[in-house]
């Protein structure tokens, strides 16, 4: 049976895993569902807004795909993370876009589902300064730590295949919207007036014959 679309934020780093999402979101877009990535608000890492888009889309979204990996990322600048003081739980000082990405579907009651890239798993681009291993390498500790359900993958399908065995009703193409009604044709004729008026006995003759 149909479902009707979802909202669905992926969250990924993309000089790592771009592809994988990309591609995830591409696949998700033809069935129908509305899939945004940081990328689409079209806002700086160093904009003290683009921490504050991503609240509020996720606040307001159905599904949040954490795609993770072994790189952090961009990190927000100091005083828009400062306007979220109870988003991080207890022990995190500081939180990449993408981790803080996991941590707002928290917060939002938004079940958050992650999938971490193995080792054989190749990223896009080589290692690029400023990745923040380490917090990513802590990032990873505290899913383990919380008993976080994921899904481990190598390749893009089976990072797809994943999502979709999670998320079945992803996999289903939402109802077609319905047609709008249909208007009159009019035809760009003259009116034909009074010219087949005052016939009447003739059609009468007509049909007596």
């Amino acid at each position: 049976m149909p479902h009707e679309p979802l909202k669905i934020f992926i969250s990924a780093v993309t000089s790592e895993l771009g592809k994988a999402r990309d591609a995830l979101a591409a696949d998700l877009r033809a069935r129908g569902h509305e899939v945004t990535i940081q990328s689409d608000f079209q806002q700086s890492p160093d904009s003290e807004t683009l921490l504050g888009l991503l609240a509020d889309y996720i606040h307001d979204c159905h599904v949040v795909i954490c795609i993770v990996g072994k790189r952090a990322g961009a990190h927000p600048p100091i005083r828009a993370a400062e306007g979220y003081p109870k988003v991080l739980p207890a022990g995190i000082k500081e939180a990449s876009y993408t981790q803080w990405e996991f941590f707002f579907a928290r917060h939002f009651k938004r079940r958050p589902y992650v999938y971490i890239a193995r080792g054989d798993y190749s990223p896009d681009q080589a290692g690029v300064s400023g990745d923040r291993s380490t917090l990513q390498h802590a990032f990873r500790d505290h899913l383990k730590s919380e008993n976080v359900h994921y899904g481990p993958f190598s390749n893009v399908d089976q990072l797809a295949r994943a999502v979709l065995r999670d998320l079945p009703e992803l996999a289903a193409k939402p109802p077609p919207k319905p047609l709008p009604a249909a208007k009159p044709i009019v035809l760009p004729y003259r009116s034909i007036g009074s010219r087949f008026k005052g016939r009447d006995a003739f059609m009468d003759r007509c049909a007596g014959a």
